[in-house]
Formats: structure tokens, sequence, C-alpha cells
């Protein structure tokens, strides 16, 4: 289905968080080491 910047739930806001944190967490890593 479509999705709609409006109809944002915390579900998804603390998903999409989590996510975004684990992907920035390997591309630090990635450049550190």
């Amino acid at each position: 289905g479509g999705r709609h910047p409006q109809q944002f739930s915390s579900q998804q806001g603390t998903d999409l968080l989590t996510f975004f944190a684990g992907v920035f967490e390997r591309t630090i890593r990635r450049l550190l080491l």
C-alpha cells in the first residue's frame, strides 16, 4: 500500500530509528576499522 508521511505510527518510527541506528553503527565501524 501507499505510504503517507502524516500517517506515521510510533511503532514504525521506532523500527525506522532502530534500523538506521544499526546501519549507522555498521558504517562507522567500517570507516574506523
